[in-house]
């Protein structure tokens, strides 16, 4: 039997949650221990959750940057990113609205 629409739709939702959750705690964690803004740590953080480790000098966030925020190179040439954050929500959890 196969689950209805509503179900579907609840079960991404509760997903969706629980990953911001997870996502908030992370970030909260890598701020504190780096002392950095929560936007700084989203990008460390984004980096690691996609196999990257990277060094501090990966990551270029700040003025004059052209847009980039963290980069690697590879034997096929660089891979460059850009990420946009959101900020935490009165209940100290990120929200994506």
């Amino acid at each position: 039997m196969f689950a209805s629409g509503t179900m579907l739709r609840m079960s991404f939702l509760a997903h969706q949650r629980n990953l911001l959750h997870v996502l908030t705690l992370e970030l909260k964690e890598k701020s504190e221990n780096y002392g950095i803004p929560l936007d700084k740590a989203f990008n460390r953080l984004a980096a690691e959750w996609m196999g990257y480790q990277l060094e501090d000098n990966f990551f270029v966030d700040g003025a004059h940057d052209k847009g980039i925020d963290f980069w690697f190179q590879s034997d096929l040439g660089f891979d460059i990113f850009q990420a946009k954050t959101h900020v935490l929500g009165p209940d100290g959890e990120l929200s994506l609205c």
